[in-house]
This record gives C-alpha cells, structure tokens and sequence, in this order.
C-alpha cells in the first residue's frame, strides 16, 4: 500500500513538473516563455508575457487612455469590432509602479464617477455616474452632511417639503394651501388677505378682477356676503 501511495505521488510530481515545462509565445515578443510568466487576459484568453504586458500598460497610461484594450484584440479587431479590456486585478498581478497606478485608479474613478461640490458642505465628493444621470436630486454622501439639492437648478431640497420644481410652482401652490391664499380667476396672480372682507380685487395691472375671497367667483357662489 505505501508503495501504491509512493507512486502515485511521484507521478503527480512528474505531471507538475512538465506542467511548468511546457512554455507559451507571447502573442506581442513571440517569444517562447515559460507558462510562469503568461499573463492571460480575461474574457479574451489572450496569452501574453507579462514584460510586454507591463510595457503596453504603462505606456497606455502615460497616455491618459482608458479603459485599456487588450493590445491583441485591438490590432485584429475582434467581430464585433470592439476589444477586451485589461482589469484591474491583471494590471495589479503585473506590478506596474505605484505612481502610473494611482494614474489608472484615478482614471478608473471618473470613468464610473462624476466629481461634484455639495453646495451644502462646500466640499467636493464623487458620485456613482449612473446614479448622476438618472436622478434630477442629489444627496451628499459625506458624513454630517446629508444636503439634498438639483442638479438642474442647484436649489436645495426641502425634507419632507413638496415635490420639487426649478420654478417653483410646486413649492408655491404647497405654501397656498398652508397659508389659505387664492388665486385670482382671470389672471392666476396669488393673492393673500389680510383683513376686511370677502370682496377682493385683483390689482394686477390690465386686470382688476373683483372676485370672492371664498369662493373664487364672481359673483359670490358660496352664499357668503362680500
């Protein structure tokens, strides 16, 4: 039985062993390399030495180009006419320095991220860009803050206010019906009373509708004296 054991052992480090013989060509040097210096890239499965593939990053991102094609697909073009992309964890198996790496991360950042000043905070932050172009609102995530405002017009949002509007018909038919103002009937100007009685008369130049304070028309349809 040991002997058994021994074999098979001895045939499973045979077997590694020609495993880490066998070499590949890179598809950039075409050079026979072996297979511990193959760097694949995802999706593709192109093979590459990972020398040249460190070469080709840097050299991309000294370029200020992202994402990064794999270099193999963007010279055959590929039948859709587009190419695979060299992934963050490929790019940090090759060790390229820490300086074109901030470079990548930085570019990675507003590639999937849109920076913008909280006018609350004052301060600025990144906001998911997907999030950004699909929400007219916009909330700080930075901690202590939590101001809310639009895009659109940089108004602050009220909490727990009336839906917003940038010209501000929401919020100033919201404050209407909390203060009890009217309308004028003809020309639509708010109007608030502050004392006397019932009959109003529109001020609004080239207007001068006279109607009543609760009801609205004219004459009274409410039975109420004005």
């Amino acid at each position: 039985m040991q002997f058994l054991e021994e074999e098979a052992q001895e045939e499973q480090f045979l077997e590694i062993t020609h495993e880490e013989e066998k070499g590949f060509e890179c598809g950039i040097c075409m050079d026979d390399l072996p297979v511990s210096d193959v760097a694949i890239v995802d999706y593709c499965d192109h093979a590459l030495c990972r020398d040249c593939l460190r070469n080709y990053v840097v050299t991309q991102i000294a370029e200020r180009k992202f994402p990064i094609p794999c270099p193999l697909c963007a010279a055959t073009k590929t039948k859709d006419g587009g190419s695979e992309w060299i992934t963050e964890n490929l790019i940090q198996i090759l060790g390229i320095p820490e300086a074109q790496f901030a470079i990548f991360e930085e570019m990675q950042l507003v590639m999937y991220s849109v920076p913008v000043r909280c006018p609350g905070c004052r301060r600025s932050v990144n906001i998911d860009r997907q999030e950004y172009e699909e929400n007219a609102i916009l909330a700080c995530p930075l901690p202590g803050c939590n101001y809310g405002w639009c895009k659109n017009c940089q108004q602050a949002i009220v909490q727990n206010g009336p839906r917003h509007s940038c010209d501000g018909t929401n919020e100033l038919d919201h404050l209407m019906t909390q203060q009890g103002w009217k309308r004028c009937p003809r020309c639509k100007t708010p109007i608030q009373k502050t004392s006397g009685c019932n009959h109003m008369t529109c001020r609004v130049p080239g207007c001068n509708t006279e109607f009543c304070y609760v009801c609205g028309h004219t004459p009274c349809q409410c039975g109420r004296r004005i």
